[in-house]
């Protein structure tokens, strides 16, 4: 089950004919995983009519003075690899370091090609903002994903941030409840 769903049961009632309760099925409703408001993905801008912001509005409307949600620190990370120790959180060791992993084709067979990568990028993966368009911007500057001042490494920081911190919090509830308050 999704984090942001809601399982049901769906009956139809017969007011008409038989008044009997038919089940049609269960189902499970979700966000879309593209679903950009959800995640935080978009600015959110109030319009006075709709007090829940649920009315996307028009460019023109969007101003500094009715903007709710601002899209800009967001950052959103998926973890690709499970029970490994980096997404379990039991170690840092090694998490920044840059590796090289060969490609492989549809049968498992190397294709001679190589991706360099961070380490942690086997465990985990930058979903937003778009790594391309961080990359796009950056090789236009001639700066490539691993130079500190590239926008990757200035986005992803705050999550290479809060794993060290959450690892080294490992074991210590202590230190945990007196940092984390």
């Amino acid at each position: 089950m999704a984090p942001d769903s809601f399982p049901c049961a769906v009956f139809y009632y017969d007011e008409q004919g038989t008044k009997t309760r038919t089940f049609l099925g269960q189902y499970v409703f979700m966000d879309d995983k593209k679903s950009d408001f959800i995640y935080g993905e978009r600015s959110i801008y109030a319009v006075p009519s709709d007090p829940f912001c649920l009315t996307t509005t028009h460019k023109s409307e969007d101003t500094s003075s009715n903007k709710v949600w601002d899209n800009g620190n967001v950052l959103r990370i998926e973890v690709v690899g499970s029970n490994v120790p980096f997404t379990s959180y039991m170690t840092h060791n090694n998490f920044e370091d840059i590796v090289e992993i060969e490609e492989l084709d549809i049968n498992g067979d190397p294709t001679g090609k190589v991706t360099r990568m961070y380490n942690w990028e086997q465990a985990f993966e930058l979903v937003y903002p778009d790594e391309d368009d961080l990359l796009e911007k950056d090789a236009k500057n001639g700066i490539d994903k691993f130079n500190p001042a590239s926008s990757y490494v200035q986005k992803v920081q705050p999550f290479i941030d809060f794993h060290s911190w959450i690892v080294s919090t490992y074991q210590n509830q202590a230190k945990f409840q007196a940092e984390a308050a």
